[in-house]
């Protein structure tokens, strides 16, 4: 807060074309001087996006890099080619992805199916008993005994990789850089005789999928390909239609697709003879605006019944496909945008069936028991990941060091703080974290880098003083930490939304963000980077009293004088945000400032919008004369007025009259 020393005072979007404009004189007869300068060279030329497909055979022991590629892509050359599959027979490929163009690459693989996938009497296809492994990097498997499933990375079964839920590759390149992995496809040892003589359709389609990166820069960043989806139709699995007829009314009556989908429609529903139906739409989120939470995997879909299958009327099944052997709580459904409730066995009876999913482990079926058709998600969490809903079971996932993604699945309410020793990346997925405690998170270790995502954190305006805080150690030694908050509300606090104590050093990025308190942000420590982009910044003084005024953005220092405790060496950058500085108790509240001894740090604001309310300004600085503090508005360097309230005009500091 701010000492009362101070005198208060009233206070490249998308370039397609480029346009020559020309400006003529006609029908005058005047002389003028003229001078020309020509720029010369400038170069409009698009970047090329050209991905390679290749794949060699896997036994090679010859080192990966000296095989004999194939071109995936070429006819009649498939990666897989045999009809004679039977228990224990194994395929080994080297698959290679290379970046033959000028620009950076993200890419992904999609399996899919083509023509009709055949069911056996128990409901399976031939790719439930095709296992999948891979290995990354590449490792040539020379004979059957070397390989080692245990060091391989494990998908799962065909069946998993063709619903889009198993373990596929993805990544990106530079330009000439390539990725290399081994893929083993093996028929169980333990597929019995039902999985003679059939087939996985007419065979499947292994898609490479490519799209630009975010790598190359424009005038601002490299930011501007950053949603570039390599599969803009989803078409990691493919429309379907699947229809049969009501033979017997007075049960209930499957629908079987070609994809391995099902649909049970129950007694009663229609009548004898009539044709039933669905249609499965894949959907992207520009779609229906459904959330996947960083560390899961997930497909979205649109369920059409026939209009003879009622909506309200009695509870349907619905089933797809997810991974095989999964921990049932890493699997999530959502259905238009709300999570399902996950149901612990399941309901035979569809009449006395209660809405909610059930997950097989055994067969990795997901059943989606359900009396409406809407947009729906089936979500799985990746190795690592960790949904909670409930605060014991946060803090046991930030004890846990085998999970390093947390994401909620409801509001959570805590009397004690959430604390941070570890790497972890926390998301929302739209929750709030409402606390009473006197700090709502905290991170209380060295050498922590914390991801925030989607989430709110919310105090109580009365017990809860901080929102976020990195902490300082019990002794003299130094917390640093790379915090980044995104997409993610802090408020209701009664002092500091974001507080950075002494003793730290911390990288610190927030985007696309709401933070409000007395001050946004405040801030101690030595060498801390801070910045802010397309955010909120809202500083409120509620405050009566001495020695109140305070900032929004606050570069602290000591006003008590019993310790020399400031900020240093501080470097602040906001871009493209709002910062406001409001007061309601007579209190100055000021959209920056620079505390006592605060030195050596700098201050810039581009692009930024200020709102500065009744009896409030825009800054002050109280810090260092030795070791100035500076500060910049749009790339112009001011000066700012030592111990003196100074508001922003014109693109200039006016000190206001008296």
């Amino acid at each position: 807060m701010k000492e009362k020393r101070v005198t208060k005072r009233a206070i490249f979007a998308s370039l397609l074309s480029v346009a020559v404009c020309t400006s003529m004189l006609i029908g005058t007869s005047y002389a003028w001087f003229t001078d020309s300068v020509t720029s010369s060279g400038n170069v409009i030329k698009s970047g090329t996006l050209d991905v390679a497909f290749q794949w060699a055979e896997g036994k090679d022991v010859t080192a990966v890099d000296n095989a004999t590629w194939n071109d995936a892509a070429a006819p009649n050359n498939p990666i897989f080619d045999c009809e004679l599959w039977e228990p224990g027979h194994m395929e080994v490929k080297h698959i290679r992805v290379k970046n033959d163009g000028t620009l950076a690459l993200k890419y992904q693989f999609s399996i899919q199916p083509t023509g009709t996938l055949e069911t056996n009497a128990q409901g399976h296809t031939l790719a439930d008993a095709i296992n999948v492994y891979y290995y990354d990097p590449a490792t040539p498997i020379p004979t059957r005994d070397t390989l080692d499933t245990t060091a391989a990375q494990t998908t799962g079964k065909l069946t998993d990789l063709m619903a889009g839920l198993g373990q596929t590759g993805n990544g990106t390149l530079l330009p000439g850089e390539s990725d290399t992995v081994t893929i083993v496809l093996e028929m169980d040892k333990l597929a019995g005789n039902e999985y003679q003589n059939m087939k996985i359709g007419d065979g499947f389609d292994i898609k490479l999928l490519a799209t630009q990166w975010t790598y190359e820069e424009d005038t601002f960043d490299d930011q501007y390909d950053k949603d570039a989806n390599s599969d803009p139709d989803n078409k990691g699995f493919n429309a379907m239609t699947a229809s049969a007829t009501v033979t017997d009314s007075t049960k209930d009556t499957v629908i079987t697709g070609a994809d391995g989908t099902k649909m049970i429609v129950p007694a009663g529903e229609t009548g004898n003879g009539e044709a039933v139906s669905y249609t499965v739409t894949p959907l992207t989120s520009s779609d229906n605006g459904f959330y996947v939470a960083e560390g899961q995997s997930a497909q979205s879909f649109e369920i059409e019944p026939s209009t003879n299958i009622d909506d309200d009327s009695a509870v349907k099944v619905f089933i797809k496909k997810a991974a095989a052997g999964l921990d049932p709580t890493t699997v999530h459904v959502m259905h238009d945008g709300v999570a399902m409730s996950a149901l612990n066995t399941k309901q035979d009876n569809l009449t006395t069936a209660t809405e909610g999913y059930w997950y097989d482990t055994a067969t990795g079926d997901v059943y989606i028991y359900t009396k409406t058709f809407s947009p729906f998600v089936i979500a799985v969490d990746l190795p690592g990941t960790k949904s909670v809903g409930s605060v014991e079971d946060l803090t046991a996932a930030l004890a846990d060091d085998a999970v390093s993604t947390i994401v909620l699945t409801q509001d959570l309410t805590t009397s004690s703080v959430v604390e941070i020793t570890k790497d972890v990346t926390i998301d929302g997925a739209g929750h709030t974290i409402n606390s009473t405690a006197t700090r709502g998170m905290w991170v209380d270790a060295d050498n922590v880098s914390v991801k925030l995502k989607n989430l709110t954190i919310k105090g109580d305006n009365k017990n809860c003083q901080r929102g976020f805080q990195v902490n300082c150690p019990d002794d003299d030694s130094v917390y640093h930490a790379t915090v980044v908050i995104e997409n993610c509300t802090i408020s209701d606090v009664t002092h500091y939304a974001i507080n950075l104590c002494s003793q730290t050093t911390v990288n610190m990025t927030i985007k696309d963000s709401t933070i409000s308190g007395w001050a946004a942000i405040n801030a101690y420590g030595t060498g801390n980077v801070i910045t802010v982009d397309n955010s909120k910044l809202i500083g409120t003084n509620n405050y009566t009293g001495t020695s109140n005024d305070f900032c929004t953005v606050c570069l602290e220092g000591d006003t008590t004088h019993r310790t020399d405790l400031h900020s240093s060496d501080y470097t602040v950058t906001i871009n493209n945000s709002t910062i406001t500085a409001t007061q309601t108790k007579g209190n100055v509240q000021c959209i920056m400032g620079i505390n006592t001894n605060a030195q050596n740090s700098s201050v810039a604001f581009n692009n930024c919008t200020f709102e500065i309310g009744e009896g409030c300004y825009f800054g002050y600085d109280i810090g260092s004369t030795t070791e100035p503090n500076s500060l910049s508005i749009n790339g112009k360097t001011l000066t700012m007025p030592h111990n003196e309230y100074f508001n922003y005009v014109n693109g200039e500091v006016v000190v206001p009259e008296e």
